[in-house]
């Protein structure tokens, strides 16, 4: 994976699950609103089979590197049971 400057701005996606009780949901977005960071894209699905619960993806605007987004990343994990890196990107421009 490449990993682009703080200069550029940056979609992440994460995962995580956790949704283990009442509140889940929100209390992840806490963490992004708190530090104010924009989320672009949200979805969730609930888990089968041994876990229970249900299982996040996240995309949001900026770059690991930057002090809010590893803060809010910190908040973030430690709510969750397991959280993921699934990639990075560069934002897109609107077409048109």
């Amino acid at each position: 994976m490449q990993v682009r400057p703080p200069s550029v701005t940056a979609g992440k996606s994460r995962s995580y699950f956790s949704g283990r009780f009442a509140g889940s949901l929100s209390e992840a977005l806490t963490a992004f609103k708190n530090h104010k960071i924009n989320l672009t894209w949200i979805e969730s699905f609930p888990l089968r089979g041994p876990e229970t619960g249900y299982l996040f993806f996240l995309d949001f605007e900026g770059h690991t590197k930057e002090a809010r987004i590893k803060k809010a990343l910190a908040m973030l994990e430690s709510k969750a049971i397991r959280m993921e890196v699934l990639g990075s990107y560069p934002r897109s421009e609107p077409a048109g």
